[in-house]
């Protein structure tokens, strides 16, 4: 990716990233942590403005809530979204809450998909409905895609490679597509 990421440093705009965490174990974070070729320093300090993302920010409780509410209102139109994990949704979305209000990741996900420029179901439980969506499946857990009307760019793996993930993101960074 290296001729890549150079051309992306020259047109990037720090892209404003918000991920969410629903359903999953936080390998696909694991994943992008290992990325080598731009760092995850690099990534997250030249090439994007790393908005909310649960587990890297500095951030809690209120804080971290009020970061992603003024996030969604401030970018409107302009984030990437990036969603780690299968959804429960319908009667069973009680089983996913954020917050100390207990919005279901349900509606944080359509929420957070209302605005954004686009939209990575990253790995294979957000692309697929992965282990939580399995048989007997009593979460109701869904894929990304079938939570939002909006086209979903799907990086599946579990978890997907952080060069996927990145390659992925840098492409949207550099054709806005």
């Amino acid at each position: 990716f290296t001729p890549m990421v150079a051309e992306a440093a020259e047109l990037a705009d720090r892209l404003p990233v918000v991920w969410l965490h629903m359903a999953e174990c936080t390998g696909c974070s694991e994943s992008l942590l290992r990325s080598d070729a731009p760092t995850i320093d690099s990534l997250i300090f030249d090439y994007i403005s790393l908005e909310y993302h649960e587990t890297l920010m500095a951030a809690a409780g209120w804080q971290a809530e009020h970061n992603l509410e003024s996030a969604i209102e401030r970018y409107k139109g302009r984030y990437i979204l990036m969603v780690e994990g299968g959804i429960p949704s319908g009667n069973s979305d009680f089983y996913l809450t954020v917050g100390p209000h207990g919005k279901t990741g349900q509606a944080h996900a359509q929420d957070a998909a209302k605005s954004a420029a686009a939209i990575f179901a990253i790995g294979t439980c957000s692309s697929f409905g992965g282990v939580q969506a399995a048989a007997p499946n009593p979460t109701n857990a869904v894929p990304l895609s079938k939570v939002t009307n909006k086209p979903v760019i799907n990086v599946p793996g579990c978890p997907p490679s952080e060069k996927n993930i990145v390659g992925t993101l840098l492409h949207f960074i550099l054709y806005g597509t």
